[in-house]
């Protein structure tokens, strides 16, 4: 596993994504990539004029520099390597355009809203050929070296996983193979 797609969105999650990508990419030799996609297509549907995304983008730009910021000053100290993508769009697009690359891509459990399930995880689930880690943000660590128990039915998504799987499953004490 060389390379992490890290979302990036002021949501609760947040830190426990951040620090799950940390994990692993120290497991593993890993490079993160966050992406830190803005969008401003949420205006454009009743905004006949631009005003109201021209008043926002101001503020829209400065929370998502705020939040970069205080991301980039933890990752300077933790001596992973990483690098930052600031887009504009709709954050399942971007990390669906950046996912062919990538061999993991972390995100949290809703949209940035905090309002229930995230159209995010069904696009990427869906539609990346990379395995999609969901992170709760009641998580505070990822132990790579606790056991793993892989369900297994032989069908080809299951292999496609478990291949995807294996540079985590190689840091693990014990995996254990349950057909299914």
């Amino acid at each position: 596993m060389k390379s992490i797609l890290l979302h990036i969105d002021h949501d609760s999650a947040m830190q426990a994504r951040l620090q799950v990508a940390l994990d692993i990419a120290r497991a593993t030799n890993a490079h993160i990539t966050c992406i830190q996609a803005v969008s401003y297509e949420v205006f454009a549907p009743g905004d006949f004029y631009g005003s109201a995304i021209a008043a926002a983008m101001p503020v829209i730009k400065e929370n998502a520099e705020k939040l970069r910021k205080q991301i980039e000053t933890e990752l300077e100290n933790e001596g992973v390597a990483w690098d930052w993508r600031f887009l504009y769009g709709i954050a399942q697009h971007r990390l669906l355009e950046h996912s062919p690359l990538a061999d993991l891509v972390i995100v949290g459990p809703s949209d940035g809203g905090d309002h229930g399930p995230s159209a995010l995880i069904g696009d990427l689930v869906l539609k990346a050929s990379l395995p999609v880690l969901v992170v709760p943000e009641s998580i505070k660590s990822f132990d790579v070296t606790a056991p793993v128990l892989v369900a297994w039915n032989g069908s080809s998504e299951a292999c496609h996983a478990l291949r995807a799987a294996v540079p985590l499953l190689a840091c693990s004490s014990k995996v254990t193979l349950a057909s299914v």
